[in-house]
């Protein structure tokens, strides 16, 4: 069989998509080991930029991943899986920004000297709409790899173990989320699933960078 020039575009999707999954991956994880070192002299506006980048990177590897499945099988719900994912990385560049924006703000009326007690409670007021930025995030997220994870189960790159799996994970993130709404599960003493989540999404970018050759079959 002779490709195309859709399937060499598909290809680099695959390729392109790993490797930005790589990136917003690394640097997500990389920003959770900075913000643990206190007293690290790394200009903000590097911290924000990275931070931001996060979505942006993740809304191009779900495209890959999007392109590696459709070559086995094509679909409605991978469709719904595209357009949901989209939405979701989206929502966590917006949630990154509100936070950050919340906080400068915050940095520069301690600075101006604003007593305290007023700055601790317009804090919360502005801090609950991040939070509900984020559990919309993860509400998307959550649906988004539940049904990626449904249409891995007969994909020969990917099959059961990751299918299984990422549907286990990801209604467990889910149900958790609503459990302890308004509050995040970890904030409210239960199991925090995000590390799990994440962890099995690096899987699945590390399995899809090694099935690029595979697409020209």
């Amino acid at each position: 069989m002779i490709a195309t020039n859709t399937d060499g575009i598909a290809k680099r999707w695959v390729k392109y998509g790993a490797v930005c999954g790589l990136i917003s991956a690394g640097t997500y994880m990389f920003l959770n080991v900075l913000i643990n070192i206190p007293g690290l002299p790394i200009p903000r506006i590097a911290v924000r930029i990275l931070f931001f980048s996060v979505g942006v990177f993740g809304v191009i590897s779900v495209g890959g991943l999007y392109h590696l499945i459709r070559k086995h099988k094509e679909c409605v719900m991978l469709q719904m899986a595209l357009i949901l994912s989209i939405v979701a990385f989206t929502l966590f560049t917006l949630m990154a920004v509100v936070q950050e924006t919340s906080g400068a703000f915050r940095q520069e009326a301690t600075i101006q000297g604003a007593e305290e007690v007023n700055v601790d409670a317009i804090w919360r007021a502005v801090d609950s709409v991040q939070l509900g930025i984020d559990i919309t995030f993860d509400i998307f997220y959550a649906v988004t790899f539940i049904l990626y994870a449904l249409l891995m189960y007969n994909h020969p790159r990917f099959g059961i173990a990751f299918s299984i799996s990422g549907i286990t994970l990801f209604s467990g993130l889910l149900i958790l989320n609503m459990t302890t709404f308004p509050h995040p599960p970890g904030e409210a003493g239960l199991f925090d699933m995000g590390p799990f989540t994440g962890l099995w999404a690096l899987a699945v970018i590390v399995q899809s960078l090694r099935s690029v050759n595979w697409m020209d079959e």
